[in-house]
């Protein structure tokens, strides 16, 4: 089995709230990979 490796560091955020969406949008355009993991596939105010 093949393993896809990435050359870029990962980052795994744990939480979607208002805090991981804004964390995960500051890092958009960084030079990583990142993973945000939530129990919802939602973000509700």
């Amino acid at each position: 089995m093949d393993k896809q490796t990435s050359a870029m560091p990962r980052v795994i955020i744990i939480g979607g709230g208002f805090g991981g969406v804004q964390l995960a949008k500051k890092l958009k355009h960084a030079p990583l990979e990142v993973l945000l993991l939530d129990k919802h596939n939602y973000h509700t105010f």
